[in-house]
């Protein structure tokens, strides 16, 4: 007995001696760069382990600072690896793996929200293999909560922080070095860092009762703080990764049909992304859905889509032949020559076979939307305050609610508050690209909190009820994920200006600079007009404007509609890439 347990240690003993130094039958390695908590190289002398999900070791000692290269032969992806006490995963087990904090943070945040760690998975005989669609989601949360150091550390969107080779010189080796990390291997992951005059602070909380993650993300600067908040779902098993696979195929058909339709697009080319019965989205059937995209996206060019995190996974919904996947994707499009990429999210169901995925909806009756406004409104010489403001906005097809009624937790805001009726909007779709016009009139409301601070508390949820026509309701949670207060800037025209027409320059070009924001990163700058005569009104709008830019010009007209302009403003606004909006208002006099 004895006999054969030192043969079996001897021949354990003998395998990691030769994965070590490179005996075994040789294979593609695992290499990459490995780091302390601090982003220091590890030094010459201390191990590389990896272990498979069979629970089979392999280990190599660093002969350089930081740089390792393992010898996998014989482990079957994927492997969970380790420096020290910190962690990362390898899908393949050959090519690219860094080991460093934000490697840590997202292993650790998927493990935690079930109810586990890297740790113990490592010491695991049976540990719990992470599929690509967890750590995708996962990779997507950490990109976007530290999207503001990124952008000022010059480190691309996306970054895939496992597989992407980098050096002790990099700029994301700076950014590790400048930042300190906590949290590990506990629930809630923090990091802070200062850069640019702008002090940055997060946290990734596991939740392993929805077997997600929230992130919060915060920052301070000289000019004011903004915050915002973000949640990822990791869910196992194989019905979520056939989902997200087929995911990939469905944008790339997607995609596919937009460039050849071109300019071209019909609703009609659309439909066979749309289920046949069942889909149904803010109180828009199919055709309805399809003519909106037809008339939207027939005016853009879109060069790509990228899958980000999973935001819900419902298996057997709604039958027991498919799942419906809650996503977050980024789409990268051309306007007026001007190049964006922007944060979107839907559902989708997908079969279980995960040959197909469609288009959704979020089966709700209406749109409701909640967000928070810094704003400064200038219409004289004299100073004037900032406010925040929290608005709630809703909108359905005509004869579809009744009434809407929110409250807070806290009631901070809203206590039953009912929103205000606003007058119809109508909207001119075109769903064929040779067909008239077709008005679609959707009913509004809306309902404004001037009083921020108290800064909105992420915990203090609002709740919306949907009264239906017949009678009926709909009842949701939201919650307002991002804020600031941080003043949007404007140069010129000076606010401390004698606020004439004169100084709007009627009838030439104006040119309108501005300062941009510190506290938050820019995903969108828009410079709006308003002109009125004596009965009627104009609006209007710049050329799109570049993130970096900080000037740009607008045209006020002399006349409106025949009258002469008695009055005009124009609005300046910031956004951020999770709610964070600011805006000043200029005006010289009042319309209406």
């Amino acid at each position: 007995m004895i006999g054969a347990t030192v043969m079996r240690l001897a021949a354990l003993l003998m395998t990691v001696l030769a994965l070590d130094f490179g005996l075994a039958h040789a294979g593609p390695p695992l290499v990459g760069t490995a780091t302390t908590a601090t982003g220091q190289a590890v030094i010459t002398g201390q191990v590389v382990e990896a272990v498979d999900i069979n629970h089979n070791i392999a280990m190599v000692t660093l002969t350089k600072p930081g740089v390792y290269s393992l010898n996998t032969t014989g482990l079957k992806a994927p492997l969970l690896v380790k420096a020290g006490n910190l962690f990362s995963y390898s899908e393949t087990g050959t090519g690219t793996d860094n080991i460093d904090p934000i490697t840590d943070q997202i292993i650790n945040q998927i493990y935690q929200a079930q109810g586990t760690s890297p740790t113990l998975q490592f010491a695991s005989l049976t540990p719990l293999q992470i599929t690509p669609a967890q750590l995708s989601s996962a990779i997507a949360q950490v990109n976007l909560t530290y999207q503001q150091p990124f952008t000022d550390f010059k480190i691309k969107p996306g970054f895939n922080f496992f597989t992407t080779k980098y050096n002790f010189s990099s700029t994301y080796d700076k950014f590790l070095t400048q930042t300190t990390f906590g949290g590990f291997g506990t629930q809630t992951n923090t990091a802070s860092l200062t850069f640019g005059g702008v002090s940055f602070s997060s946290s990734l909380k596991a939740i392993p009762l929805t077997t997600g993650s929230v992130a919060w993300w915060g920052t301070h600067t000289a000019n004011g703080d903004s915050n915002s908040s973000y949640y990822a779902m990791f869910p196992p098993g194989s019905g979520a990764q056939s989902s997200y696979n087929a995911m990939g195929t469905f944008f790339k058909n997607y995609l596919a049909t937009l460039k050849h339709e071109g300019k071209l697009l019909d609703s009609i080319n659309l439909l066979r992304f749309y289920p046949t019965s069942g889909y149904w989205n803010d109180g828009k059937d199919v055709n309805t859905e399809t003519a909106f995209q037809a008339t939207f996206l027939r005016n853009v060019s879109v060069s790509s889509f990228s899958l980000g995190a999973i935001t819900s996974f419902e298996p057997d919904v709604p039958d027991s032949g498919h799942n419906v996947i809650g996503l977050d994707f980024t789409i990268s499009k051309t306007i007026s020559g001007l190049k964006v990429i922007d944060l979107k999210s839907d559902y989708f169901v997908c079969d279980t076979a995960g040959s197909q995925c469609l288009f959704y909806g979020n089966q709700w009756a209406a749109k409701v939307d909640l967000k928070a406004t810094w704003e400064l409104d200038s219409f004289s010489s004299t100073p004037v305050p900032a406010l925040g403001r929290i608005k709630i906005r809703g909108s359905a097809p005509t004869g579809t609610i009744n009434s809407i009624v929110a409250s807070d937790l806290d009631n901070l805001f809203f206590n039953n508050s009912t929103l205000g009726s606003d007058p119809p909007k109508t909207v001119q779709l075109k769903p064929f690209h040779t067909g008239p016009l077709v008005p679609f009139v959707l009913d509004e409301w809306s309902l404004s909190h001037a009083a921020l601070p108290p800064a909105i508390n992420y915990n203090d949820t609002i709740s919306i009820d949907l009264h239906l026509i017949p009678p009926s309701m709909q009842s949701f949670d939201s919650y307002a994920f991002g804020y600031t207060n941080e003043t949007a800037k404007i140069i010129s025209p000076s606010l401390t200006s004698s606020h004439t027409l004169a100084d709007l320059n009627l009838g030439k070009p104006l040119k309108v600079s501005w300062a941009l924001p510190l506290s938050y990163p820019l995903t969108e700058i828009r410079l709006k007009g308003m002109a009125c005569g004596s009965t009627q009104t104009q609006e209007f709008e710049s050329k799109p404007i570049k993130l970096n830019s900080t000037s740009a010009t607008i045209t006020f007209p002399k006349t409106v509609n025949g009258e002469s302009t008695i009055g005009a403003s124009l609005n300046l606004s910031f956004q951020g890439p999770r709610g964070q909006r600011s805006n000043v208002l200029y005006g010289v006099s009042t319309c209406f």
